[in-house]
């Protein structure tokens, strides 16, 4: 069969171009190396409606617009539980923020803070999984990650913008979560991940040639994106990273490493 030229030459540049494709993108294939959990299982998300009996019910009644208040802010909540998109290459359901097609990491910490008063309904802390499974290889977590999980889509990448970084307060929502849910296994999982997430902050984090050896951070990278701070070491970034390390050290004492625990606390 004679083939014309041009579509011979078309079809070569086609092949060229996907194997570009493929050896452009090596990262992918080595995220959440840390994190044991590496394919989701589909599950049923619980439904407002045969949720609310089972939720803590507040007792006011000389407000009752605040009980109002209180029971359309969960109708909002389980409105908003999610599963991973096809094809996405997460591995948890989670709480998205609804504010674009990102997941945030600040946002998310803040409300798995009270959907822990419902994890006999939904676990929240796992919407903590899909950061946890796209840690770069060096440690790094992006704050906001898109929902289809593409790496192109991270807009505040650490290759192209300082912001990228969030406060660590994932072990602070891991240990908090805990003390309601009383399931220490979770520890186990998530420990490697944020030790390497520590070591990360630590190399590209610390103001080294400064005397005072502080964090830096930036304001949007912060999570407070109207602070009237300038400057680059912040002393709430240095704050945060010894709530990090003591509950660290927190959960390696409840998982029986001692040793790990007194490291912590020494770097705290």
């Amino acid at each position: 069969m004679n083939v014309p030229l041009s579509v011979f030459c078309m079809a070569i540049l086609a092949a060229c171009l996907l194997v570009c494709r493929v050896t452009a993108q090596p990262a992918n294939d080595d995220r959440g190396r840390y994190f044991s959990k590496k394919e989701y299982t589909p599950e049923v998300l619980p439904g407002w409606d045969a949720s609310k009996a089972r939720l803590p019910r507040p007792v006011l009644e000389a407000e009752p617009g605040w009980v109002e208040m209180y029971w359309k802010c969960w109708e909002l909540a389980f409105d908003h539980l999610r599963r991973p998109e096809p094809g996405a290459p997460f591995v948890s359901n989670y709480v998205d923020e609804a504010f674009n097609d990102n997941i945030f990491q600040w946002d998310t910490i803040f409300m798995v803070m009270f959907w822990r008063y419902a994890q006999h309904i939904f676990p929240a802390v796992q919407s903590f999984d899909n950061f946890y499974c796209r840690q770069h290889s060096d440690g790094f977590i992006c704050r906001e990650i898109r929902e289809t999980g593409d790496r192109a889509g991270e807009d505040y990448h650490l290759e192209t913008s300082p912001q990228a970084v969030n406060p660590p307060l994932f072990s602070w929502a891991e240990t908090e979560y805990y003390r309601v849910s009383g399931d220490k296994r979770r520890f186990e999982k998530v420990l490697p991940v944020l030790e390497k997430y520590a070591e990360w902050l630590e190399a590209n984090r610390m103001k080294t040639s400064a005397r005072h050896g502080l964090y830096w951070q930036t304001g949007l990278g912060s999570g407070m994106d109207n602070t009237p701070q300038t400057g680059s070491a912040r002393v709430e970034m240095s704050a945060q990273m010894v709530i990090q390390y003591n509950d660290m050290a927190f959960m390696a004492e409840e998982t029986g490493l001692a040793g790990k625990a007194k490291i912590y606390r020494t770097r705290a």
